[in-house]
């Protein structure tokens, strides 16, 4: 079962309870728990967020010649300088460079 459907679920199970005791409530704090869940999923995991932080501080290129240079995170040998100018970030994986 999906966050999604466990919220509608839930919500449904709300709306079909008679009264307001401590089940309504319950429900309310474990659908908005649900629905935070969901959010933080959708932005990455803490590891995801904190290697593309990585990404953001610019690494200089190793093996630069006159057409390529290599990627320092991912080794990624790209052969399309232009005018020797090395692009901010790696087309590979993302990482900001410098020459």
């Amino acid at each position: 079962m999906t966050e999604q459907e466990a919220i509608k679920a839930l919500t449904y199970l709300k709306t079909a309870c008679t009264n307001k005791s401590d089940t309504v409530k319950a429900l309310d704090t474990a659908i908005k728990a649900l629905i935070e869940i969901k959010k933080y999923r959708e932005v990455g995991t803490l590891e995801e967020c904190r290697e593309n932080k990585d990404k953001q501080e610019p690494k200089k290129v190793t093996d630069l010649h006159v057409d390529a240079f290599t990627c320092p995170s991912c080794g990624y040998e790209d052969t399309t300088l232009d005018y020797k100018q090395v692009p901010k970030y790696c087309r590979n994986c993302g990482q900001a460079l410098y020459d």
